[in-house]
């Protein structure tokens, strides 16, 4: 009769009555009419590795999942970088610079790879960037405002 069927899912703990009424053996130190509960455990081994290997593939899928979350974070960076202007490009090299991190430089420019760039490095750079696209906003609402000005002024 089994106890529990699984026990962590690797373990099997079975019961087995190992009552003996033989005749031979009538002594009551030796033969009482209680059962004997016998343990004896099973290793699943396959039950072990169908766990490690669900494991394993979830790990993979969480650091794919975070890896395609990075590389598209990078993409966006990029794209943003792409649009600058030379001395906001050299401001964002500056902060490679500032951090050790490897480039290289020809006739085409700065080279750096975004990929290998800690996040704290990233996160420096995503918070220059946003202060340029905030500080183009401004400008762009005082240059509109100063039009409107000049406009209301060469009326009068």
């Amino acid at each position: 009769m089994e106890i529990e069927n699984n026990v962590n899912k690797i373990n099997t703990i079975h019961y087995e009555n190992n009552n003996n009424n033989d005749d031979n053996n009538n002594n009551d130190d030796n033969n009482n009419n209680d059962d004997n509960i016998t343990l004896s455990v099973d290793n699943n081994e396959n039950s072990i590795n169908n766990e490690e290997e669900i494991n394993k593939q979830n790990i993979l899928e969480e650091k794919h999942r975070l890896l395609k979350i990075k590389i598209d974070r990078l993409k966006k960076l990029k794209q943003k970088i792409d649009k600058f202007n030379k001395l906001e490009c050299i401001e964002i090299f500056k902060i490679i610079k500032l951090n050790n991190q490897k480039f290289s430089q020809n006739k085409n420019g700065i080279l750096f790879n975004l990929i290998k760039l800690d996040d704290s490095i990233i996160n420096q750079i995503e918070k220059f960037i946003n202060y340029i696209e905030n500080n183009n906003i401004i400008m762009d609402e005082n240059e509109k405002e100063k039009i409107t000005l000049q406009i209301s002024f060469d009326k009068k």
